[in-house]
């Protein structure tokens, strides 16, 4: 009986968390996929480009829910084939001198693509602790969970950085 080779598929993942990496990383190492004919190969790929990249076919799934569903509403025809969590699993966060949101008015703060859920999330965040996102911040547009992470630790572009809950628990 000849063996049939695993169908090979890009996938793509908006950052290193848990549901977003972790999960299909560790399903690829146990041979889940390949158990299925499946040959994943898993590909860091922002949020929003990766919505792109998947109706381009430069991949052939996305594992970026909040830019699915972005996608969605502005008419793109993508489906959202899996949920892996529940609710959405983002804080925000900043440098250890500010205490409460209220602290960063008047500072400029790291979101991502405009009108998207991540940006959306952030200014929600504000508007419940008595910030207007269009008056008391700036909100800059600084790219994915690596980008927005390194301008709060090292680059000092963003006095707070909205961004997933995984990567984001003080020690």
């Amino acid at each position: 009986m000849p063996v049939l080779a695993a169908e090979k598929v890009v996938v793509s993942y908006p950052s290193r968390t848990l549901t977003s990496f972790l999960v299909p990383e560790i399903a690829r190492q146990k041979g889940f996929f390949l158990a299925e004919g499946i040959e994943a190969n898993l590909i860091y790929v922002r949020g929003a480009i990766d919505i792109k990249a998947l109706v381009t076919g430069d991949v052939d799934y996305a594992m970026a829910s909040g830019s699915a569903i972005s996608a969605f509403v502005a008419g793109i025809p993508v489906r959202l084939i899996q949920g892996v969590v529940g609710r959405a699993e983002h804080v925000l966060v900043a440098q250890n001198k500010y205490r409460q949101v209220k602290d960063l008015k008047g500072q400029t703060i790291g979101s991502l693509n405009p009108g998207g859920l991540v940006d959306a999330l952030l200014r929600q965040i504000l508007l419940q602790n008595g910030l207007d996102p269009d008056r008391d911040v700036v909100l800059i547009n600084l790219g994915g969970t690596p980008e927005r992470y390194a301008a709060l630790v090292r680059d000092g572009r963003g006095n707070g950085a909205e961004r997933a809950a995984q990567l984001s628990h003080r020690t």
